[in-house]
């Protein structure tokens, strides 16, 4: 009987603790978050476009968060490789630019 009790609340604590980390995020559809959260997920950090969008477009499902046509739902991995490519940059110019404190 406790076994019983204790599966019941350990799914009830999984489904109000919200998500912790950007890797937990990407495993929810985006169409759960508010706007304001969906578009940082979208065109700040491309989350959606490395998940999201391409799991909608294998599905052939339609995109309830931001309406997005079925050709970006395609092309929305490229989006995250181009993210990528950027980050790697931005890294790159901080390594050059490192100073150690010295100590």
């Amino acid at each position: 009987m406790s076994s019983r009790i204790a599966a019941h609340v350990a799914s009830v604590n999984q489904a109000i603790i919200p998500p912790t980390t950007i890797a937990e995020t990407g495993q929810f559809p985006l169409s759960i978050y508010r706007p304001w959260f969906r578009k940082f997920f979208i065109f700040v950090v491309p989350l959606g476009c490395v998940s999201y969008f391409p799991a909608l477009a294998i599905l052939g499902r339609e995109d309830q968060a931001i309406g997005s046509p079925h050709w970006f739902q395609c092309s929305a991995p490229l989006i995250g490789v181009v993210f990528l490519l950027i980050s790697l940059q931005v890294w790159k110019f901080g390594v050059r630019h490192y100073r150690s404190t010295g100590s």
